[in-house]
């Protein structure tokens, strides 16, 4: 292969954010390593900010598709498109940290089929530290055979974010990538499908800086994350349920709980209600569920407030999202700053 490292970015309508991305890759670019960007027919001036960089650096090969075909399809393009052994799945608008691709080169000499990257989680302008580390290993691990089920239970929901997949391109290419367009998280369908890869190397220490609110899914919050997301992971069958429950409940919406947080996030309305639980055969859980989405969202949104601050201080992003979200309310903002929670 010509390059050890590909640097693989699926794009849309982030000319706003692109730049900096491409700002904190490009001097650390080594004669080994390009990027390659797809761009799904942005609508906006993408194209411009990356034309300026591609024309700035010969290692920078840029797609301009023309249509747009989602993000499952784009990010296998990406790969495709791609001249490295190793492909480097990193999103279109967060940070690379200095020095992240030698550290990503010292540990492909080791020829491991795929590795993951630790991560630090920030607010949009990067003047909050939400969460230091995705993963919380202080050292280097690799998985072996025996214990890809512990690596599942363990990293699938760090796999969630695109940024901390390295994978080899033939193992990606050799996948049925093709069954998980559509769900949103084609690698994580790739990764976790049978057999299961099976040389794994997970480094401990952050090489991304996420900028984190910005995802582009936001308004599809409740599909993705309480139908999407669980109906991918349960469909692993080589899996236990065990190892699986630990990621995510099966029927996760049948938690009335869940229904209330997705409420006091913003997510969950009666337009989620009509689209995707009114043909529930319970009559309880069909009347409960109604209830819910005229519950007011403010409430809610305090109660989870309270119950984030009080009980699960760690959570720091997940008290930010519900100070972000349409829900949010002065009570809620004020009980936060009393805890002196500065979101």
């Amino acid at each position: 292969m010509k390059y050890k490292l590909s640097i693989c970015i699926p794009t849309y309508n982030r000319g706003d954010f692109i730049g900096q991305t491409l700002e904190s890759i490009v001097d650390q670019i080594k004669d080994n390593v390009e990027i390659v960007i797809v761009d799904g027919a942005s609508k906006d001036n993408t194209k411009t900010v990356v034309e300026y960089f591609k024309n700035k650096y010969n290692f920078i090969n840029y797609y301009c598709e023309e249509k747009n075909s989602g993000f499952d399809i784009d990010c296998d393009k990406s790969i495709k498109y791609a001249k490295g052994k190793y492909c480097w799945l990193m999103p279109d608008d967060d940070l690379m940290k200095p020095n992240a691709i030698s550290r990503v080169l010292e540990v492909l000499n080791e020829s491991h089929e795929l590795i993951i990257v630790n991560s630090e989680c920030w607010n949009e302008d990067f003047t909050i530290d939400l969460k230091s580390k995705m993963h919380d290993l202080t050292y280097d691990k690799t998985y072996k055979d025996s214990e890809n089920e512990t690596f599942f239970s363990d990293f699938t929901t760090c796999l969630s974010y695109t940024g901390s997949i390295v994978i080899h391109r033939k193992t990606w290419l050799s996948r049925n990538r093709e069954k998980y367009f559509g769900t949103l998280f084609v690698e994580t369908g790739v990764i976790f499908e049978s057999p299961p890869i099976k040389k794994i190397h997970v480094i401990s220490e952050s090489l991304i800086k996420i900028r984190y609110g910005l995802g582009m899914w936001e308004p599809k919050s409740f599909e993705i994350w309480y139908f999407k997301w669980p109906k991918l992971i349960w469909s692993f069958d080589h899996y236990s349920d065990k190892a699986k429950q630990k990621i995510t409940l099966e029927k996760k919406w049948r938690k009335i709980k869940n229904l209330l947080k997705a409420r006091a996030f913003g997510h969950y309305s009666y337009d989620g209600f009509k689209k995707i639980l009114m043909n529930e055969k319970n009559p309880v859980y069909l009347f409960l569920s109604f209830i819910i989405c005229f519950f007011p969202a403010k409430i809610a949104n305090l109660i989870f407030v309270l119950y984030y601050s009080i009980f699960k201080s760690s959570s720091l992003y997940t008290l930010f999202d519900l100070l972000r979200s349409p829900s949010a309310n002065v009570l809620s903002r004020s009980f936060a700053k009393t805890l002196n929670i500065k979101l």
